[in-house]
């Protein structure tokens, strides 16, 4: 008969390991984490610059014969935009914004003279330059300031119906007639200009 089984023999030595096996499918993406606290806010930068609102460039062809206390015709617009009108041919400009203005004027005269820039048939201070001799230029820059108060010239052009109205006159010279041309001014006729003038707010 069969003997009894003899006692179990020691373990061998582990064998080599065997290759690795293929990579299993990526898993399910989990859930989204909770959004971070929002980053502190950055200085303000600097305010840009305001462009020009309204401005008008309007200039006479023309000569003219300006009596004492008559006004300037401007009869060609060379640049008009904003809350600024007026008409080729007639001497009101008509404005209806509050604000600061820069006005510049520059007139070719014969005559010694005086002229000077009126707002609602009013002087505006500072704005009275007068000329010695003839044959010369008459030029005057100011900053004129318009609040609701010198809204008062009837206007259908503005909102409200009421503007404030600029014009350039003969303003006390001593000649009863102060004309405007190019060859008495500057030496040169037509087309160099007799008037200009220039608002910009």
């Amino acid at each position: 008969h069969q003997g009894d089984t003899g006692a179990t023999g020691a373990t061998g030595d582990t064998g080599a390991t065997g290759p690795q096996g293929d990579t299993g499918a990526t898993g399910a993406t989990g859930p989204q984490g909770d959004t971070g606290a929002t980053g502190a806010t950055g200085p303000q930068g600097p305010e840009g610059p305001i462009g020009l609102q309204s401005f008008i460039n309007t200039t006479s062809t023309i000569d003219q014969a300006v009596a004492t206390e008559e006004s300037v015709i401007f009869n060609v617009n060379n640049a008009l935009f904003g809350d600024i009108a007026h008409t080729p041919g007639d001497p009101i400009i008509y404005v209806w914004a509050t604000g600061f203005y820069h006005i510049y004027t520059n007139l070719y005269h014969q005559e010694a003279c005086q002229f000077s820039m009126f707002k609602n048939d009013t002087v505006v201070p500072g704005s009275i330059i007068g000329s010695p001799t003839g044959s010369s230029q008459n030029s005057s820059v100011v900053i004129v300031g318009i609040t609701p108060a010198d809204l008062v010239t009837p206007f259908a052009g503005a909102p409200g119906g009421f503007a404030a109205a600029f014009q350039v006159k003969n303003h006390t010279s001593f000649v009863p007639v102060v004309n405007l041309n190019g060859i008495g001014g500057s030496g040169s006729a037509i087309p160099q200009i007799t008037a200009t003038i220039t608002i910009l707010q």
